[in-house]
């Protein structure tokens, strides 16, 4: 029950900040790419190990910094961790809710990479 209302909270926190925006388009470039060279139709082969790889390599582990240290730096900015730590709830409970928050974002943002 409190891990679902932390996880929304975080959710909130996240999808409110331009940040959010940001990292769509960063993961959109793939995206972008990947269309560009089906719609040229040469070269198809050459390009799938290099998208992978820019995938893999830049835009996941990039994405989910961001999305990571933002769930848990959030609370910081906005001065809520004082509050929501002194509350009794396990802290283990927290750290999961806020992980699995911008875990699922980032998977979310980097599903229409990997399609192509």
């Amino acid at each position: 029950m409190i891990f679902g209302e932390i996880a929304l909270v975080t959710l909130r926190a996240l999808l409110g900040r331009r940040r959010t925006l940001l990292m769509l388009l960063l993961a959109g470039i793939p995206v972008l790419v990947g269309l560009i060279v089906k719609a040229n139709g040469a070269g198809i082969r050459d390009v799938g190990a290099t998208l992978d790889g820019l995938v893999i390599r830049v835009v996941l582990p990039l994405v989910a910094l961001v999305f990571g240290t933002a769930a848990l730096g959030s609370e910081l900015e906005d001065g809520t961790a004082v509050h929501l730590l002194t509350k009794p709830i396990r802290r283990s409970t927290i750290v999961l809710a806020k992980i699995a928050v911008a875990g699922t974002l980032t998977a979310v943002m980097l599903v229409p990479s990997t399609v192509l």
